[in-house]
């Protein structure tokens, strides 16, 4: 059925969720016709749990609306996401203004940190406050249909500046520098509360 090689998000969500269940490694396979193979599939073994993951896109064959629907992903796929990104988009409010600014980041600790200025409007806007986090991956438009996923994750958590020792040697030193390059000296903590995310695949434009 020609089906592409899982991205590493898919294969470490699928780790994860597999380790939950069993001593045995998760295995995969792309099908084509689901609605029927799901019938009759988890008969062959019913204490064994299955999960469809959803279409594959028009380079896999596999039968949607559109070929690629924007499927909710895992919690496990969004950290892993955010553990590899480096850029992102805190969206806070500045003078009851919202404000969405892009900050360098890292995921230290279960913790989304970046770094700014000690008298910067940001600390003011953060420190304390609940924040909306984003990051993506996003299709231009202009990869080939079947290219891999595009994706975006949105992180909703309780911002603070971050007082202990060994969180800010951690951070200062998996986020060397931030956008104000001169004073930024404060490393800020977001705590998630919420973790969502999304993934697409780019079609055809029939």
């Amino acid at each position: 059925w020609g089906t592409p090689a899982a991205p590493r998000w898919l294969r470490h969500a699928r780790a994860g969720a597999g380790s939950e269940v069993s001593v045995n490694p998760p295995g995969a396979e792309g099908e084509g016709g689901p609605t029927p193979s799901l019938a009759w599939w988890p008969g062959g073994d019913p204490g064994a749990p299955h999960v469809a993951t959803g279409v594959l896109g028009p380079g896999g064959h596999a039968h949607g609306p559109n070929g690629s629907p924007p499927l909710p992903m895992a919690e496990a796929a969004c950290y892993a996401l955010l553990a590899e990104a480096t850029v992102g988009r805190v969206a806070v409010t500045m003078g009851a203004v919202p404000a969405v600014l892009p900050v360098t980041f890292c995921l230290v600790d279960g913790q989304i940190v970046f770094r700014t200025g000690s008298g910067g409007p940001l600390l003011d806007a953060t420190d304390g406050r609940v924040v909306a986090f984003e990051v993506d991956d996003l299709p231009t438009g202009t990869e080939p249909a079947g290219a891999l996923p595009g994706w975006w994750v949105q992180v909703v958590g309780w911002a603070k500046r971050v007082t202990d020792d060994g969180l800010q040697a951690k951070a200062c030193a998996a986020v060397p520098w931030g956008w104000q390059h001169d004073g930024a000296d404060v490393v800020v903590a977001v705590e998630p509360r919420m973790v969502s995310g999304r993934r697409m695949v780019v079609t055809d434009a029939d």
